[in-house]
Parts: C-alpha cells; structure tokens; sequence
C-alpha cells in the first residue's frame, strides 16, 4: 500500500537523480512566509518539514484573520473595545501588559469540543456552562493559578462591557475556583541548587540541552524565559551581552567576563554552558556531513531529525534541538514539563522561578531593593519586596538551624 503524504507534498522519478519527495507550497505559504519549493531524499524529513510549515500557516492566518477584521459582537471585539476604556488606561504599564498576555492566552483557547476559539464566539452567546467548560481545560493545562487569574481579567471585561450597556450579563465569576496560594519564598517557587543541577543533567540526558541552557541563563540573570529565548548571537557586542527586556522596555548590558565578586554573579559557568552546546553541535553536524542519519534521542515524543547551526539563519544564542531555530513559549513550557516530570522536580516549580529564585539569591547577598530593581527590571519597589523578605527569611532559618 503506498505510503499517503502530507498536503502540497509530491513524490517524483527522475531517471537522474532517482526518487525523491518535494515540497510544493501553497500561495498562502509563500505569500505569508516566503516558503520555497523544497527537495527531500526520504519521507521522514519531508513529513517534519510539511508539519511545521503547517503549523506556522496556522499561526500566520490566525494572525492575518485578527489584523484584518475583529467582529464587534465577538468576544475579541469585546475585549478590544475594553484596551479603548478609562478603566484599561489606567493602569499601570506592566499591569496592562499582564492583563493583554491573559486577555489573548484565554481568546486562543480552544476547548475541545469546540471547533472554534473562544475569541471568536458572540461574548452575548457565552454561559457559564461554557466557561465551566474552558475553566476545567485550562486548570487541566496549566493550572489553577492559570485560570484564576483568567477569569479575573475577563470578569473585569464583562463588568466593564455591562457598565457601557453592551453586555448584560456576566458568565465569570471567582467565587466557585480556589484562590491560588503565592508563592512564599521558601519552598514554593525558589529552585535549591540541587534542584537546577538535577533539571539540566536530565534535560542533557534528554537531547533537551537549549531547556537547561534557558533555565541557568533565567537562574544567573535574574531574567524571564521570553526574554533570554530571544537572545540572538548579533547581541554580543565588544565582550558585552546586551538585550531588552520586552515586558518593562528595559535594555541590560552585561560584561562578558569571567570575574565575579558578590554583588555579580560569575559568567564562567555560563559561557562554559555555551561552548558545550556549540561542541555538542558541531560533533552531530560533522556526523552528519559524513552521511550518517541522526535523530535527537530526546524521549519527549516525536523523534525528529538534528538540525545543525547552518540551518539557523535568525541566528539565536539558545536554539530549539528539534527544528535548530529559536525556542518558542509553547517548545519552553512543553518541554520544561517533561524534564521537570522526568528529573522528579515538583511540578510547582516553573522555569520563569529560575528569576525568583536568582533575584532571592541577590537578597542574600544583601543587595538593596534599587540595585535588584536594576538587574530584574522591575518598576514598583513592592515588588521587589517580595525577594528581600524571602532572604531575609531563609538567613533566619540558616541562623536557627546553626544557634537555635
């Protein structure tokens, strides 16, 4: 029986070259993401090829969809009238960028029975049997803390669409979910030193080194997940790592030096990271060359061919093993579950603690609440609070355990 291929996929003779597959792209694919017609040796490699362009038309026409028309009876559209009301303008800059992540996570949400995201039902048309429904997915994906604070930010949307006389009636309410526990600073959401030691050996035991490499990057940096998955080889300039913090538009600098002192965390064991995967690279590229088929060992599903640095042409620092481009959130959160799942870490600890836990290390350190503010990027002092009364609590708990 002859194998069925993937869409815009051909098989082709030539008397020449023999068989091979082709990829043939459709005009949405070149015009959206400038795809070419591609040549393949084996079915495998055009299969992962014809997935991802996929999966990145999906995403591009999603994109185009919502740039181009939002309905204004849809819940999109009520959520865009919220980013035009008094309420939404006063808030505080990175409020607003928290509630817009919550705000477009829930309207990309797509419960399973549903052909359609949740973005893109009439907000009139939504119950609460509905929300019921998307509140028992999204805990099951990601949380209660996840679909608390969902259902927060879209209870302050519908309120505010009832004040303006466009809705009348609000399917979200708080009073039947759990109100998530913070994180108290010791135990819950600060990494020991065993803990990330145990989650990069496991993530290199996987094939996964870009996850252990994001995690000890966020733990020494003191920096979100987003923000170091972006970093990209142009962004080392005269022996100094500059990049931006996209959530406060703050630019950082850091020396690319070995010394280290207190109050600066040592490079040493980053840039020692860096030279192991590029070594870890360049060894499979050079297996490669020499005709031998790899596949990254990863056991985290799909087994899909190493991509090497020639493939990379965005040029990022951390590439993703399995498509050797950058990381995307959804590749950092999936596979930061896998590693942490198979490493026995508790499923509490997140990858974006990795900064929590750097910046408690910089309390330790008896640094004052602006020079962290300086490294983290936070604007609100209280914030920063939070990390300074972690430190100070687990200097109590050392002293009783040596006095008490």
């Amino acid at each position: 029986m002859p194998v069925k291929l993937p869409k815009y996929c051909q098989r082709r003779d030539s008397k020449k070259d023999g068989t091979y597959y082709a990829h043939q792209p459709s005009p949405d694919m070149k015009r959206l993401l400038n795809v070419k017609y591609k040549v393949f040796r084996n079915i495998s490699d055009l299969s992962d090829y014809a997935f991802e362009i996929n999966q990145r038309l999906d995403n591009a026409l999603r994109k185009e969809r919502k740039s181009v028309t939002v309905d204004p009876q849809s819940v999109r559209g009520l959520v865009h009238h919220y980013y035009g009301t008094t309420h939404f303008l006063k808030l505080k800059p990175n409020s607003q960028s928290d509630y817009k992540l919550l705000l477009e996570f829930g309207m990309d949400f797509m419960v399973r029975s549903s052909n359609k995201t949740f973005g893109e039902y009439q907000f009139k048309a939504i119950t609460r049997e509905y929300v019921d429904k998307l509140n028992v997915e999204i805990t099951h994906k990601h949380g209660k803390h996840r679909v608390y604070h969902v259902n927060k930010v879209f209870r302050r949307v519908y309120n505010v669409g009832i004040k303006h006389s466009r809705v009348n009636f609000n399917p979200f309410t708080l009073q039947e979910l759990e109100v998530p526990v913070p994180n108290k600073g010791q135990g819950r959401g600060i990494w020991s030193d065993k803990q990330l030691e145990d989650f990069i050996s496991k993530a290199d035991e996987l094939g996964h080194h870009s996850i252990g490499t994001i995690a000890l990057f966020c733990n020494t940096l003191c920096q979100r997940p987003g923000d170091m998955r972006n970093l990209k080889n142009s962004d080392i300039k005269d022996g100094i790592l500059t990049f931006t913090q996209q959530k406060s538009i703050s630019h950082k600098g850091i020396p690319n030096t070995l010394d280290f002192d207190m109050r600066s965390p040592s490079l040493k064991i980053l840039v020692d990271r860096l030279n192991f995967v590029r070594e870890r690279e360049l060894e499979i590229k050079a297996r490669i060359d020499a005709g031998e088929t790899l596949y990254t060992g990863n056991g985290l599903g799909k087994r899909k061919r190493f991509c090497c640095i020639d493939d990379r042409p965005e040029g990022f620092l951390i590439n993703y093993e399995t498509t050797g481009t950058g990381l995307s959130k959804h590749n950092v959160i999936y596979s930061t579950d896998k590693v942490r799942s198979a490493a026995g870490i508790p499923q509490h600890l997140q990858m974006r603690d990795n900064r929590a836990t750097g910046a408690t290390r910089l309390g330790l350190n008896r640094l004052s609440g602006d020079e962290i503010m300086s490294v983290t990027g936070h604007r609100d002092p209280k914030m920063v609070q939070v990390y300074l009364r972690a430190a100070s609590k687990m200097r109590s708990n050392a002293l009783n355990k040596v006095f008490g």
